[in-house]
C-alpha cells in the first residue's frame, strides 16, 4: 500500500502561499528637480537646446573733465541645456501570467517604472557635483566649520539667500544629530539665538519625509541617492540657480499595441540638464 508522505503533501497538496500585500522596494524620495531652475516652458512645444544667456555686471569709471569717456565692450556668457536624455523604462508581462497572479501587476510595475524614471532625473542632478568648482575639505563627517564655510562660499558668489538647499547621505544625517547646537535648533530646545533660522519644519508644517530641520535658515535634506563613489560622498550645498532642469516630455505611462500574447507597459521622458552658477553651490565631501 503506498504512503502518503508529509514530503509529497508539502510538495503537491500544500501551495505556497503568498501575502496579499506585495512588499515593494523602499525607494529613495526625490528632492531635486523641485529644487533648481526649471525651464520646461521653454521646450515644452519644440526645440532641442536652450541657451540662457548671462549679462555681466558692469563697473563704474571716471568721465574726463570734457565729458569723454570710452564705452565698455563686456563679453558675456552663455549656458546651453541640451535636450538630448530620452529614457524609457518597461516591461512586458505574458497574458497567463497576467491571469494567474493575484497581484495587479499593471498597476505594480507602473508605479516601478515612474520611480525609475524618477531617479533618472535624480541621478543626473546630483551628478553635477563633478562640475562645481568649489569645495570643502574632505572629512570624515560633516561638522559645524565645513557647513559655516560652505555658506560663506555662496555669500561671497552674492548668491540670494532664498532657495538654498544642503543635502547629505543618511550617514551625514547621523553625524548632524551628534551636535548638540543642531539637535537643539532641529527640536526646538533652541538657546542659540536662531530660533526663526531653526525652527522645527515640522512644527512650521512644510516638513517632508527627506527633510529633518533647518540649518542656520536652510532646509537640511538626506537621500541616500547623494553620490558615493571614490570613497567620499558628495553631499551639496546649493542655491536654486546652480542648476537648470528642462523637461521637455514629462514621464509617460503608456501600453504598447500588442504584437503577441503578452502587455508592454513603456515610461519614457525626455529632458535636459546643466549646471548653470558655477558659484552657486559647493561640494561637502565626506568619507563615510
Amino acid at each position: 500500500m503506498a504512503t502518503i508522505t508529509a514530503a509529497d503533501v508539502s510538495q503537491v497538496f500544500s501551495p505556497t502561499i503568498w501575502t496579499r500585500e506585495v512588499e515593494r522596494a523602499r525607494e529613495a524620495k526625490l528632492v531635486m528637480a523641485s529644487r533648481v531652475r526649471r525651464k520646461d516652458a521653454d521646450v515644452m512645444k519644440f526645440g532641442e537646446k536652450i541657451e540662457i544667456p548671462f549679462i555681466s555686471n558692469l563697473p563704474s569709471f571716471t568721465v574726463g573733465p570734457d565729458g569723454s569717456f570710452t564705452p565698455l565692450a563686456p563679453v558675456e556668457t552663455k549656458v546651453s541645456v541640451n535636450i538630448t536624455r530620452w529614457l524609457a523604462s518597461s516591461v512586458d508581462i505574458a497574458d497567463i501570467v497576467e491571469a494567474q497572479s493575484q497581484y495587479d501587476l499593471q498597476r505594480e510595475y507602473t508605479e516601478k517604472i515612474g520611480t525609475a524614471l524618477g531617479y533618472a532625473v535624480e541621478d543626473d542632478l546630483l551628478g553635477l557635483w563633478s562640475g562645481f568648482s568649489q569645495a570643502t575639505t574632505l572629512a570624515a563627517d560633516v561638522t559645524d566649520p565645513i557647513i559655516v564655510r560652505a555658506i560663506q562660499y555662496l555669500d561671497e558668489a552674492d548668491a540670494p539667500l532664498t532657495d538654498r538647499f544642503m543635502i547629505f547621505r543618511p550617514s551625514q544625517k547621523a553625524a548632524l544629530l551628534k551636535i548638540d547646537k543642531y539637535v537643539n535648533i532641529i527640536s526646538g530646545n533652541n538657546n542659540t539665538g536662531m530660533a526663526k533660522a531653526g525652527r522645527n519644519m515640522v512644527q512650521s508644517g512644510v516638513a517632508s519625509a527627506f527633510e529633518f530641520g533647518q540649518i542656520y535658515g536652510i532646509p537640511v535634506l538626506y537621500n541616500t541617492r547623494v553620490i558615493f563613489t571614490g570613497g567620499e560622498s558628495k553631499n551639496l550645498l546649493w542655491q536654486r540657480d546652480a542648476m537648470a532642469l528642462a523637461l521637455q516630455k514629462r514621464p509617460k505611462i503608456e501600453t504598447m499595441a500588442r504584437t503577441k500574447l503578452s502587455t508592454t507597459v513603456v515610461g519614457s521622458e525626455l529632458y535636459g540638464f546643466a549646471e548653470l552658477r558655477d558659484s552657486h553651490a559647493v561640494v561637502m565631501p565626506t568619507s563615510n
